[in-house]
């Protein structure tokens, strides 16, 4: 009788590790996984842009959108896209909001082509330029990602995670 109990314990302990264990996993991969931003375009757009001198940089339209980024803006729930004035200066700021996560890949593709291609424009004759290239930030999170070209581009980009 009390080899039985025994058992009994042995089987009812298994289980309770079991279901310690298994409630370990869940809470693990449920604060584990990245989250979706609920904060509204504007607000993250502001929060990444906070004190940044944006008076050398003109904010592109969707034409420009296509013709220098290859992106369609329609895809996106939100784009902005601000581009230097000044032709010899490689700095960029692209901030999106996804419809879908399915856009993210398109949009880092997109990203890297763009900055291969003024990396090889501005390493023939500006080199600091080409640095900066170099230095450049792409941030793919959840519902948001963005593309920085800037001497700044740290701070840029740690502004942009504090914002959403």
């Amino acid at each position: 009788m009390k080899k039985r109990l025994n058992e009994k314990l042995d089987i009812l302990n298994i289980l309770k590790g079991l279901i310690i264990g298994l409630m370990c996993i869940f809470l693990y991969f449920t604060f584990s996984t990245p989250q979706a931003s609920t904060k509204d375009f504007t607000s993250v757009q502001n929060g990444m842009l906070n004190n940044i001198d944006l008076s050398t940089m003109e904010l592109k339209d969707n034409i420009s959108i296509k013709r220098f980024l290859d992106l369609e803006p329609e895809m996106f729930e939100n784009i902005i896209y601000y581009k230097s004035q000044d032709a010899l200066n490689a700095d960029e700021i692209v901030l999106v909001q996804f419809k879908s996560s399915n856009d993210a890949k398109t949009f880092e593709d997109k990203m890297k082509a763009r900055i291969d291609e003024q990396t090889n424009i501005f390493s023939g004759y500006a080199p600091e330029q080409a640095d900066k290239l170099n230095n450049s930030v792409i941030d793919i999170q959840v519902n948001y990602a963005c593309m920085i070209v800037s001497q700044d581009a740290k701070t840029i980009h740690d502004q942009f995670l504090r914002s959403l």
